[in-house]
């Protein structure tokens, strides 16, 4: 090790700060995942609208469909709003965030005081960067921040320090400085 400081004395070099801040745009210019919630409310209004005119529009329009087709028909669109629903509730990005978030708060707690400093780095900038999940007109937290700050232990001060280093610099969210 060089005599450079680093997470373990307590403050980033800056080679450390430097590394951070590149791992933080690399993560950052990576495209996210695409938010298909809008397309699966769509879906499922539309099958609804169809579902609730398709006996009017089978009776308007003469089509003398019959019995068991209408059937068919009203079951697919029945799917399609079950599916639509699904797709609108789930299909964001957060789930994913969540699970990027919980495995870069296990990492730090259980692997902090042995792993290499990339493996450190890049867990507390993920952490930081997917604490949040910001998509349509609300950003909430994926995980609870107290807790988080108990779990990460000997991490934490080393976190905090990449935190108010990314908020300097790149202006994230708060997390562990909520209350400074």
């Amino acid at each position: 090790m060089s005599g450079e400081p680093g997470p373990e004395t307590g403050a980033l070099g800056d080679e450390e700060r430097d590394a951070i801040l590149r791992l933080f745009d690399s993560v950052m210019a990576q495209t996210a995942a695409p938010d298909r919630r809008p397309l699966g409310c769509v879906a499922a209004f539309l099958a609804i609208v169809v579902l609730l005119l398709l006996p009017w529009l089978e009776h308007r329009l003469n089509l003398g469909l019959p019995r068991p087709l209408v059937l068919i028909v009203a079951g697919l669109l029945v799917l399609v709003v079950l599916i639509g629903a699904g797709v609108s509730a789930f299909g964001g990005a957060r789930g994913a965030a969540i699970a990027r978030a919980e495995d870069a708060l296990a990492q730090l707690a259980s692997r902090f005081p042995t792993a290499a400093a990339d493996e450190k780095r890049r867990w507390a900038v993920t952490l930081l960067i997917d604490a949040y999940e910001s998509s349509g007109p609300t950003t909430v937290p994926t995980f609870d921040f107290d807790d988080g700050a108990r779990r990460l232990g000997a991490a934490l001060p080393y976190v905090v320090q990449v935190e108010r280093l990314l908020r300097s610099h790149r202006d994230i969210y708060r997390v562990f400085t909520l209350r400074e």
